[in-house]
């Protein structure tokens, strides 16, 4: 019984913590949320499948409900999943910590050692001073990716990052060479 306590005050602690559960482009700030969230729920967190597992210990079933005690137990069980997402969202939520707004562009050196001595692989890109490592989030007026920081530049021409092409693809053709954006560097 204690362990049940402590599952549902852990549940409630989350659930104050966590954001809307609505349709993710309705979320307050959904472009800060790390790309990973939208592939899985929240039964992929220990912590959160042992709350899960909690609620559902303390509210059985009867064994001989009627058809309204059996739609109102379904109505409440899909009201706690709800409140299970508000604390998934806040495993998965950066806290930006600085912007700026510029230009971007692209460039390609898929397996070249960048200026942060690490390969350059996937989404990576290049910025002036914020330190190697560090999650950015590019935006356009109706577009984002995720990148992080792996090299150095770019040196000018008022832009403000440069991207790998697979990452400026998501937000503009390559044709374009230079697009505005606002970036924004979470806290990872």
């Amino acid at each position: 019984m204690p362990r049940i306590a402590v599952a549902l005050t852990a549940a409630l602690a989350l659930a104050l913590v966590g954001g809307s559960a609505v349709a993710h482009r309705e979320l307050l700030g959904w472009w800060k949320y790390d790309p990973s969230f939208w592939r899985h729920e929240f039964r992929e967190h220990q912590e959160l499948r042992l709350v899960h597992r909690a609620w559902h210990d303390g509210h059985r079933r009867p064994r001989h409900a009627g058809p309204r005690l059996e739609r109102w137990k379904r109505r409440h069980a899909r009201m706690h999943h709800l409140r299970l997402d508000h604390p998934h969202q806040s495993l998965h939520y950066h806290e930006a910590t600085a912007r700026q707004a510029g230009g971007a562009s692209w460039y390609d050196l898929e397996g070249a050692t960048g200026s942060c001595g690490e390969p350059l692989h996937g989404m990576y890109a290049a910025h002036p001073t914020w330190p190697c490592g560090t999650l950015v989030s590019v935006r356009t007026e109706d577009r984002y990716v995720f990148v992080r920081v792996m090299d150095r530049g770019p040196s000018m021409d008022g832009r403000v990052i440069d991207m790998a092409r697979r990452a400026f693809e998501r937000l503009a053709p390559p044709s374009k060479g230079v697009v505005d954006v606002k970036i924004y560097r979470l806290e990872a």
